[in-house]
């Protein structure tokens, strides 16, 4: 079971991301240097993915997130396959964490999977 929990992309995330002090800090594994991100006074992270372990890795940095001693907002869109069981979105409006989830073919593309691409081009535009 070990082996598996040391893949598990929501875990994964959890172990190597926190956020403190206005910043994104990124643990690296094996004893590496931590790398901080600076964070902007509304303390906002867009949320960019795509693919099958996207949720979980959106779930852990959600988690990360909830961690923190200060509020963070997480705001954007992932795409993951479409099968995935998952609610449409992680928060919501009124919310700090706002992620769209769209559903997107796999492999072989759709329209689906253009408008999920579209929705993420319009978010860091």
């Amino acid at each position: 079971m070990h082996g598996i929990r040391a893949v598990n992309p929501r875990e994964l995330v959890q172990k190597h991301v926190a956020f403190q002090d206005n910043h994104i800090l990124i643990h690296a594994p094996n004893g590496g240097p931590t790398l901080r991100y600076p964070l902007g006074a509304d303390r906002r992270v867009v949320v960019l993915g795509a693919g099958k372990a996207t949720a979980e890795m959106c779930q852990g940095l959600i988690d990360a997130a909830s961690n923190a001693t200060d509020k963070y907002n997480l705001y954007g869109a992932i795409n993951i396959p479409k099968g995935q069981s998952h609610p449409n979105q992680f928060g919501g409006p009124n919310s700090n964490i706002n992620i769209k989830i769209n559903f997107a073919a796999h492999p072989i593309l759709d329209q689906s999977t253009i408008d999920g691409t579209l929705e993420q081009l319009r978010i860091i535009k």
